[in-house]
């Protein structure tokens, strides 16, 4: 067979842009009038994850830090500094980077998305439904600009075929009003570049896709899917963000071992998550008479299916 002909300008023109809406680090630079490649490994910086930001407020008032212990740390302490109503803390590498029950997070340079958006005021009733708004904003981005079957893990565990690729932590700040909402997003990591212990249970963006992403293009699209979000939270309630969940949701349905605060493990079924947030679990025991109960704080194991 012929080969293909190469492609006229218009036409590659028009790819490089589907491209670049599909995350890959291509830009078009204006002063030269031709699309450049861009290194997918290369430091974040505040100004150009500003200029890719289409939000209203969410952001405008971004921090960058080469190394912090913490993002979420970080955000406690500008709270206390009383920094304006959705504050972005972005860092390129942690080195005391937390996800729930006091877990480690791997956060190395150029590679991953470590970052904590500061929200208020948020009764704590409200605050709650961040972590669940927030998994479905990061969940959104990666289906529809990764292209990858991203689903959630109750609570805010974001999965790509079995394999987690982002976790959130929600922290209540210091002044009782502000919440953060720390994110920590795998993007460019190779198979080796996470801890043995991890790599069969992590993943990342450019594993499931093999491809490279580019970083400031996700987090600016992400940061956009939150304050839609949470604008809508504060404009109608929680109704229609809770369905968002649970149609993403991949825990409904499953067989799970619940491992509770007080150390107690039970096995069960989950049947659904409440509007509150609480998953609705049926229990294997006798003695709990098999009876629906909401669960709210727990660490949630799938369990595969006996055939």
């Amino acid at each position: 067979a012929a080969p293909a002909a190469p492609a006229a300008p218009g036409e590659q023109a028009a790819l490089l842009a589907e491209m670049a809406a599909e995350g890959w680090p291509v830009y078009f630079d204006t002063a030269l009038a031709q699309w450049q490649a861009r290194d997918g490994r290369r430091l974040l910086s505040a100004a150009e994850i500003g200029a890719q930001l289409p939000t209203k407020w969410l952001g405008h008032n971004l921090l960058y830090y080469a190394e912090a212990d913490s993002t979420n740390l970080m955000a406690k302490l500008c709270i206390a500094q009383q920094v304006p109503r959705g504050t972005v803390i972005v860092a390129e590498k942690q080195t005391a980077g937390r996800g729930r029950l006091l877990r480690h997070w791997v956060s190395l340079p150029r590679i991953g998305l470590w970052f904590s958006v500061i929200l208020s005021p948020f009764a704590p009733a409200g605050a709650a439904l961040l972590s669940f708004l927030t998994a479905v904003a990061v969940c959104r981005v990666i289906r529809e600009v990764a292209g990858l079957p991203a689903v959630l893990k109750w609570p805010n565990d974001v999965m790509i075929c079995g394999r987690k690729v982002c976790g959130i932590l929600l922290e209540a700040g210091s002044d009782g009003q502000s919440v953060i909402v720390g994110v920590g997003l795998n993007v460019s990591q190779r198979r080796d570049e996470f801890p043995a212990a991890l790599q069969e249970t992590a993943t990342s963006l450019a594993l499931e896709a093999r491809r490279p992403f580019d970083r400031p293009f996700l987090l600016a699209a992400i940061l956009s899917q939150i304050e839609t979000r949470v604008e809508t939270l504060i404009d109608t309630g929680s109704a229609a963000l809770m369905d968002e969940y649970r149609s993403l949701c991949a825990t409904i349905g499953k067989r799970v071992r619940i491992d509770f605060p007080n150390s107690i493990a039970e096995y069960g079924v989950v049947s659904g998550v409440a509007d509150s947030g609480a998953v609705i679990f049926i229990p294997d025991a006798i003695g709990a008479g098999g009876r629906a109960r909401e669960v709210m704080a727990g660490d949630i194991t799938h369990l595969r299916t006996q055939t």
